[in-house]
């Protein structure tokens, strides 16, 4: 399993979002909350943002993550 660096281009990121929303696996988090939430990372061009309009915190993913791969790793998605 390699990594893709940021940036990453428009499909690339939709493929990270959905890749967050899908539950396939625990997704990317940052820092937790008061009361021990988890914030769920969200992509963006220059990479992982804790929210919109933070600033970057991560600048890496892994290359089944940003290729729609995920999605035949479970034939329950795509």
């Amino acid at each position: 399993m390699s990594q893709v660096e940021a940036p990453w281009d428009d499909d690339q990121v939709a493929s990270l979002k959905a890749y967050q929303a899908s539950n396939f696996v625990h997704p990317f988090t940052g820092a937790r909350g008061p009361g021990g939430e988890e914030t769920k990372l969200i992509p963006t061009r220059e990479g992982w943002v804790e929210c919109e309009g933070g600033p970057v915190v991560q600048r890496w993913a892994h290359d089944f993550m940003v290729d729609w791969g995920w999605r035949s790793l479970d034939l329950g998605f795509g």
